[in-house]
């Protein structure tokens, strides 16, 4: 990771276009990155991985700039142009790849329904797994509005950030779901879901805020569609700034490595730690809305405001900790109490900080291997 290089090309809006093969377990895709070029260059990195790049082609000022391209072993898809290019610049991608079932990037999720094998295809780009769905500038200080589209089956929802902005039958039962741009954000950020999903959603002025599940599950989401609002409530008042965006997706995922993940309006969970009926225990309904408050907090602290890099995960994660605490303290006195955060989360994070091989709390992350062990 060349750090010199990448940060002397800035995006500004990254343009998606991906269509998926549920069956195959295939996607292709296409992009148009918009950037701005701060120092005079003819060489242009971007992160890709497990992707095949069948063309690029770089523009200035819409006129075209002669690009020979080439993707490395680490995950770098270098540009070589015949020109030195400065100021705005647009770079147009094709390319294709293959769904995984490891939960990373854009990863297939199983599970079973009436006696049936069903999958959904959804993604997980933190930290640096962008890269294996779309090239892009992969570091969290890049960022960039998104606009993303997909082509799917007309009997499939997509879920994404943003509300649908549009769905246009595209002929042979296919149709292109469209959705709204992005605000500014990180990379990792960035989600897409594709399957036959169900939802259930309440209101918050003037928020839609939707549970998401596969089907027939949409009955266990009462109980996070009742405590959401309080904790957006919460979250408002706490930092002053509104939640920006006009919808708040709760999706859970059959199959998920991660507790949850902060996607920026689509937050994605494991099933466990977001649906629950009325007579769960009090400890399952603790650890649901712990779990939830701990995702809304970084809708701010960390998606809004964004670490510069990866070393400084810890400015995210116990920042969020911290606060999902204080907010479950004001939704429901019931499920929390001091002697609980002492000892679920400062005694163990002293057993962590007594182990030998405890990394520092900020460290250096300069190439993915130090950033995914971070």
């Amino acid at each position: 990771m060349n750090k010199k290089i990448k940060t002397n090309i800035i995006p500004e809006n990254y343009r998606i276009k991906i269509e998926p093969d549920l069956n195959k377990m295939v996607f292709r895709g296409n992009e148009t990155i918009e950037a701005e070029v701060t120092t005079r260059t003819s060489s242009i990195h971007l992160d890709s991985k497990d992707l095949d790049i069948k063309s690029v082609k770089v523009f200035q000022n819409e006129i075209p700039v002669y690009c020979r391209f080439r993707q490395t072993k680490d995950g770098i898809l270098l540009l070589n142009l015949k020109n030195r290019v400065y100021g705005a610049i647009r770079i147009m991608i094709e390319f294709s790849g293959k769904n995984n079932d490891k939960g990373y990037g854009f990863y297939v999720s199983k599970y079973r329904y009436k006696g049936v094998d069903k999958k959904i295809l959804t993604t997980h780009l933190e930290p640096i797994y962008a890269r294996y769905v779309f090239p892009c500038f992969d570091d969290p200080k890049l960022k960039a509005n998104f606009e993303l589209s997909v082509e799917i089956d007309q009997n499939l929802d997509a879920v994404s950030n943003m509300p649908v902005k549009s769905s246009k039958d595209t002929g042979g039962k296919k149709k292109l779901v469209q959705f709204y741009r992005t605000p500014v954000m990180s990379t990792y950020l960035l989600y897409l879901g594709i399957g036959e999903f169900e939802k259930k959603e309440v209101y918050r002025g003037n928020v839609a805020i939707r549970v998401v599940t596969t089907e027939g599950k949409t009955g266990l989401s009462d109980l996070a569609l009742r405590y959401t609002p309080t904790l957006l409530d919460y979250y408002e008042r706490y930092f002053g700034v509104k939640y920006p965006l006009k919808k708040l997706d709760l999706i859970a995922v059959p199959d998920f490595q991660a507790g949850a993940m902060e996607n920026w309006g689509a937050i994605t969970f494991r099933e466990e730690l977001l649906l629950a009926d009325d007579g769960c225990s009090p400890k399952t309904k603790s650890r649901i809305v712990e779990t939830i408050a701990h995702e809304l907090a970084h809708q701010w602290f960390g998606n809004l405001v964004t670490m510069d890099n990866w070393g400084d995960i810890w400015l995210n994660e116990s920042f969020a900790t911290f606060m999902s605490y204080k907010a479950m303290d004001y939704s429901d006195k019931s499920l929390f109490s001091r002697d609980h955060f002492l000892e679920d989360r400062y005694e163990t994070a002293r057993v962590y900080d007594a182990i030998e091989n405890t990394h520092p709390i900020s460290f250096k992350a300069d190439n993915p291997i130090d950033i995914l062990e971070g």
